[in-house]
């Protein structure tokens, strides 16, 4: 079956030329050269007409000045009109490069600007975005055509429908031959599932090598998620490169049996990709920082050729923020819910409990019980002191609020897979504290090719004891 979960999203105003910045640059490299031209012939021009004017005098006053002092004047003239015409040309055409191109695309070095400069670009940029509105401004907005994923028990949509759609909205104003490297995302507000979302896309920068790109994503008008993302042209970096890559670990990929797949698929909730755990490395290591979190992923169903390897793309993007910052709990055997009370609070938070029956919601979380049962018994049937009993270790340890914050992705091998084949992922958490928790994650293609490493910082708070209330 195809999945409709990562088609292209709909074009909400007719398309609009953009401004063409390269007919002006051409324009002042074409005065520039015949300025420099007019320095060379300039003074032979100049001694000719002043010659005619001579024998026109000759002819009318009878009164000559010497050819030749009138020739010398002439040619001083004339010189120092050119070379004054070419310094005036080069200097607008300076500043109009200067103005559009800060970056080097060789090295990708920044080049310093003056205070004068930059508020010179700043009321350019200002000028360009009030003159091109009216032509520019509708035609890079896109919009969802289909509800998007709301989890069971979150306060809004799914991160990754956000991730996803935002990079697919930038790639529809990209060329072809250029793609995705880096994407950098913060989540704002929660996104309201049942309102559509406006995905505003601004051209950054168009440069040789690479492209930059913003989105902002809003409902209501206000914004609840941005990312920027880079693209790079395909083989810029040249035939002789530097190359290395993590290597994926040694894991025995699941079974596609029919039953196998199913059971995935149930377990899932009606999500729109299949999941399966590979284990922990390091699970009875006393530190946090070193264990390993492995599992393997893909995409529910087949994806449909018509969105080409940019529904790949997106849906590798809609993916990374699954089990994301939940590592940061899980290194530390902490379940997501404690206790029965837990489960129900999640099961009261439900946006809309009537659009769920019963069933569904005993798939979404089933697997996650599932685990967290199997976590307490392999440690109650541990040779494991009182002081290890998890009742005992984490009596006063209960996640209270687990919300994403920002959110990396570092695309490697952008046509080196397919999401829906099996995808194999490695969390860690190299630090948590002040109430917050970082995320590492690498991805690699069926075939052990790195795809993606992503990071993620969120907020992760316990539960606070409560001070005991008086008697009186």
């Amino acid at each position: 079956m195809d999945s409709p979960q990562y088609q292209e999203l709909g074009l909400v105003s007719q398309e609009q030329q953009p401004i063409d910045q390269e007919t002006v640059r051409a324009t002042w490299k074409f005065l520039a050269g015949l300025s420099s031209n007019l320095t060379l012939v300039g003074p032979c021009l100049f001694s000719n007409l002043l010659g005619l004017l001579n024998v026109v005098l000759n002819i009318l006053c009878r009164k000559l000045l010497p050819i030749g002092r009138l020739e010398t004047v002439g040619m001083v003239l004339a010189s120092i009109f050119a070379v004054l015409y070419a310094l005036c040309a080069l200097w607008a055409y300076g500043r109009d490069i200067a103005d559009e191109i800060r970056v080097d695309d060789a090295d990708r070095t920044m080049i310093p600007l003056t205070e004068e400069e930059m508020q010179r670009q700043q009321l350019l940029r200002l000028l360009q975005e009030n003159q091109g509105k009216k032509r520019s401004s509708a035609k890079d907005v896109f919009t969802n055509t289909r509800p998007l994923w709301h989890p069971p028990g979150a306060r809004g949509i799914y991160g990754g429908a956000a991730i996803a759609q935002s990079l697919a909205a930038a790639m529809r104003t990209v060329p072809s031959d250029f793609a995705v490297h880096s994407m950098h995302c913060y989540f704002v507000l929660a996104g309201d599932s049942e309102i559509p979302i406006l995905y505003h896309v601004e051209r950054v920068r168009d440069g040789r090598s690479f492209i930059t790109r913003t989105v902002q994503a809003r409902q209501r008008g206000r914004p609840i998620f941005t990312t920027t993302l880079s693209f790079s042209r395909a083989n810029s970096g040249g035939k002789k490169k530097l190359e290395h890559a993590t290597s994926m670990p040694d894991v025995t990929l699941p079974d596609d049996s029919p039953a196998d797949v199913k059971r995935r698929l149930y377990n899932a909730g009606g999500g729109p990709f299949e999941s399966h755990k590979l284990g922990t490395v390091n699970r009875d290591s006393s530190k946090p920082e070193d264990k390993r979190i492995r599992r393997c992923m893909r995409a529910r169903g087949n994806i449909s050729e018509a969105g080409g390897h940019h529904a790949h793309l997106s849906a590798l993007a809609y993916v990374t923020d699954s089990y994301f910052i939940g590592t940061v709990s899980r290194v530390h055997d902490i379940p997501r819910f404690a206790s029965p009370a837990e489960l129900k609070a999640a099961l009261n938070a439900l946006k809309n409990p009537s659009d769920l029956d019963d069933d569904e919601i005993s798939r979404a979380f089933k697997e996650l019980k599932e685990e967290e049962a199997a976590e307490l018994r392999r440690r109650l049937e541990g040779a494991l002191s009182k002081a290890e009993d998890p009742k005992n270790k984490h009596k006063h340890k209960e996640v209270g609020m687990m919300v994403s914050l920002d959110h990396s992705i570092y695309f490697h091998n952008p046509w080196a897979f397919r999401a829906d084949e099996w995808m194999v992922t490695e969390m860690e958490s190299p630090w948590a504290g002040e109430g917050r928790g970082l995320v590492l994650q690498n991805i690699w293609s069926k075939d052990g090719t790195l795809i993606a490493t992503c990071t993620q910082e969120g907020v992760v708070r316990l539960k606070q004891d409560e001070p005991p209330r008086s008697k009186i």
